[in-house]
């Protein structure tokens, strides 16, 4: 099952990033300009101006993430071990509806054996079309409804009439390291896989094992 949500959070990856870039970029640039002038750092911006305007987008893109990954069956059935059991460790084989429908589908051979994988196939549609829904209205809340800049803007010049003091800086410096930080931890792995990868398929092609 490890496996299975790792492969699963790597292919989620894009169209959750792509849906936060969306929500980011919808909210007004005026504001990002006003918190700025209010005397803000520019993480301070981002967490007071940008953030709490976006948080209900990013949730929704991740729930929309959710609903992918609810649906995904052959990368899901290749790793996971299709074992009908509910199991307390992540390292233990598992099973998924998705899973369960692919296996088994083509091997039914009774109408109550294909009954039960149509039932699993209708439920597993009417979670994911729940989630979507869900998501899709709370990513609609932010690019397409209305901006409470009032309460942002207020918190912002509560925060930037202060002067720039030492703890701001710090915290200033150190959202920018760990900005950078997560951004290595997320592109080392990836090189790393691909490197692997090609490698891998290298030597297949020459036909040295």
């Amino acid at each position: 099952m490890l496996a299975a949500g790792i492969i699963l959070a790597i292919m989620i990856v894009p169209i959750i990033a792509s849906i936060t870039r969306e929500v980011l970029t919808a909210v007004p640039q005026n504001q990002r300009e006003a918190v700025l002038a209010l005397g803000a750092t520019r993480w301070e911006m981002i967490r007071m101006g940008v953030l709490r305007n976006a948080r209900i987008g990013i949730v929704g893109g991740i729930i929309l993430g959710l609903g992918r990954a609810l649906g995904e069956t052959m990368a899901v059935t290749m790793v996971i071990g299709n074992r009908p059991e509910i199991a307390k460790s992540l390292f233990a084989p598992g099973y998924t509806m998705a899973s369960v429908i692919a296996n088994e589908f083509s091997e039914a051979t009774g109408d109550l054996y294909l009954s039960a994988l149509v039932e699993i196939g209708l439920a597993l549609f009417l979670v994911t079309l729940v989630v979507n829904a869900l998501a899709r209205l709370l990513v609609w809340s932010i690019t397409g409804g209305k901006h409470w800049e009032g309460p942002c803007l207020i918190l912002a010049a509560a925060a930037a009439t202060k002067p720039l003091s030492l703890y701001r800086r710090v915290m200033n410096q150190a959202a920018t390291a760990f900005a950078i930080g997560a951004a290595v931890l997320v592109i080392v792995p990836l090189m790393a896989i691909s490197s692997i990868s090609s490698s891998r398929a290298s030597v297949r092609s020459t036909g040295h094992f």
